[in-house]
């Protein structure tokens, strides 16, 4: 059994200048709380990643690492991947589909609305949009990653920050 976690970045400062790239967009205070926050009720379910691949925009990055280092999973293994800013749904596809299969429970942090898409495509389950630092959690009955087909995970829990107001409240930046 294989476990994908789709996780969008946590809320983004808005861009501060005409000369600022989207892709060095920072995470805002509420973002990095809400990265903390969702840290906190993954590493409640000791569950142990195997893979963190984060798009290459700034805020994606850093929703990772402070999501890592909560969990306990290792900053330097984070894997950042310049094919998930401004992914399709085919390209996220691929991406999964290239994971070795000794790797078990992988976290994709990215962005809408391909994560949202992905999620719904892979199985078959609108959760709707996702909202920032959404996490979405499918599980794959087979062995492989590979000849990933729509409908082919099973959607098993949509999560995010404002469902756990004790926890977000509880976080200090």
């Amino acid at each position: 059994m294989k476990q994908l976690f789709l996780l969008r970045h946590g809320d983004a400062e808005p861009i501060s200048s005409q000369f600022q790239k989207d892709k060095e967009r920072r995470l805002s205070h509420l973002g990095a709380k809400e990265a903390l926050t969702m840290g906190k009720i993954f590493d409640d379910k000791n569950i142990k990643l195997n893979k963190i691949i984060c798009s290459e925009a700034l805020r994606t990055q850093q929703t990772a690492v402070i999501f890592a280092k909560h969990i306990n999973f290792p900053t330097s293994k984070l894997e950042i991947s310049s094919k998930l800013y401004h992914a399709n749904v085919n390209e996220i596809i691929k991406l999964i589909e290239a994971q070795d299969d000794d790797d078990n429970n992988i976290l994709i942090i990215g962005h809408n609305p391909a994560l949202s898409i992905a999620s719904e495509n892979l199985s078959q389950h609108s959760a709707g949009s996702l909202p920032t630092c959404g996490l979405t959690n499918l599980e794959l009955s087979l062995e492989s990653w590979q000849h990933i087909i729509p409908g082919i995970f099973e959607f098993k829990k949509l999560e995010y920050p404002s469902m756990y107001p004790d926890v977000f409240n509880q976080q200090k930046i």
